[in-house]
């Protein structure tokens, strides 16, 4: 099983068919709140159909269109995040990421997002990663900006892209995740 520990606290984990009912239940709770965002998070409403995603996610990780990983935190997922619309031979990528309320404001994300970023573009060899978000989408407008991710249009109404390139990013100081 691949594992990223990022904290005594925080790890990364590749998703397995074990983790659907955990997250069912995040998607249960999370629904509301992140539908607005994420509308396909609402398609996540069986055990089935969390099954489903898993193994989808696992089928384009096969096919290195994606790596979709479970942020977890001290041992329970509180989120997803990881790559997807993967394109090595164009040296591309975009990351994605939602987390659930309660864990919000700790710095949790911010960690994940700075360590995909480095993965990305150090140990991957991509060039450029992007970051699409709405545009009322505060928290995670934030989140790019605090990471030092450059703001560039989006071809898609509604969005903002932001943007990390090899050679031009520098991650920033930031203070651990509590």
């Amino acid at each position: 099983m691949l594992i990223h520990t990022l904290n005594d606290s925080l790890s990364l984990h590749f998703l397995k068919q074990e983790d659907a009912g955990a997250l069912l239940t995040l998607c249960q709770a999370e629904g509301s709140s992140l539908s607005a965002w994420l509308p396909w998070v609402a398609e996540l409403n069986s055990l089935e159909a969390c099954e489903r995603y898993i193994q989808e996610a696992q089928l384009q990780f096969a096919q290195q269109r994606a790596l979709l990983l479970g942020v977890c935190w001290q041992g329970q997922l509180v989120g997803l995040a990881g790559f997807n619309g993967l394109v090595r031979s164009l040296g591309r990528g975009r990351i994605g990421y939602w987390l659930a309320t309660p864990y919000r404001g700790r710095g949790i994300m911010t960690m994940v997002v700075t360590y995909l970023i480095r993965q990305g573009l150090e140990e991957m060899g991509l060039q450029r990663l992007e970051v699409h978000t709405h545009c009322d989408n505060e928290p995670s407008r934030a989140l790019c900006e605090r990471l030092g991710l450059v703001l560039h249009s989006s071809r898609e109404p509604g969005l903002v892209c932001y943007r990390a390139e090899a050679g031009r990013w520098r991650a920033p100081d930031l203070p651990p995740a509590r």
